[in-house]
């Protein structure tokens, strides 16, 4: 039976490198528009926005070594963990991530590759971008195109005049990239092997890994089930 499964999950995963449908890919300029404004249609303050990012944490099983599993090793969760960054579109697909990482890096290591592709002005329209937790960096090239809920010291700093119309675009965003948090948790739903505890070998873990999220991509595409897709295709 062992022997079936790991044969199913290899053919599976060679099946999907052909569907179309199961492709993780970047938005288009058509798309970035399109989904931008279905954003700021459900909410004015908000312009330029397409997609949602955020870290995504994935139990592990314990490694023996213990130089490995210290490097798996999240701090926070108290466990031990693979980590990654995953974005989604306003359509509800994955367009980007990036998994399989040791549980003790945070979501800004994990997601220089996005970083590096969003600064690129041949495949991103200007002030376009996606919106993000504070974990995420906003500087820099990042300026303008990840967008995170203001912290406090921002607000303390900011003009005392501005500072009713900044809370609101704050409450704005928040409210917004709660889209993350439902694709965050989407995958799972469907596929539950995603909350079992991921196979110590990094090769088979990231293979499967990858098969899940392309199998999430490709039932949204042909069934078009997907809460953050219901969400802004509302009227």
């Amino acid at each position: 039976l062992s022997r079936v499964l790991l044969k199913a999950e290899a053919a599976l995963r060679r099946a999907l490198t052909t569907l179309e449908d199961a492709e993780i890919r970047w938005p288009t300029l058509a798309e970035q528009r399109e989904w931008a404004t279905k954003v700021n249609r459900k909410n004015s303050l908000v312009h330029g926005r397409w997609g949602f990012i955020d870290g995504k944490n994935f139990r592990v099983q314990t490694p023996s070594n213990a130089d490995l599993q210290n490097a798996l090793y999240n701090g926070w969760l108290h466990s031990v963990f693979v980590t990654g960054t995953i974005c989604f579109g306003v359509d509800g697909c994955i367009v980007w991530f990036r998994h399989n990482c040791p549980g003790s890096w945070n979501d800004g290591e994990t997601s220089r590759k996005f970083q590096d592709k969003l600064a690129r002005d041949d495949i991103n329209l200007p002030n376009h971008g996606v919106l993000s937790d504070s974990a995420f960096p906003v500087s820099g090239a990042m300026f303008r195109k990840i967008v995170t809920p203001l912290k406090e010291n921002d607000l303390e700093r900011a003009d005392p005049r501005a500072r009713p119309m900044l809370i609101k675009l704050s409450a704005a965003i928040t409210s917004l990239r709660q889209s993350a948090e439902w694709g965050m948790g989407a995958p799972e739903k469907v596929y539950r092997r995603l909350l079992e505890r991921m196979p110590f070998d990094p090769t088979k873990r990231a293979s499967r890994i990858d098969t899940l999220f392309h199998l999430y991509n490709y039932r949204v595409r042909t069934t078009g089930v997907s809460q953050i897709r219901s969400y802004f295709d509302e009227n």
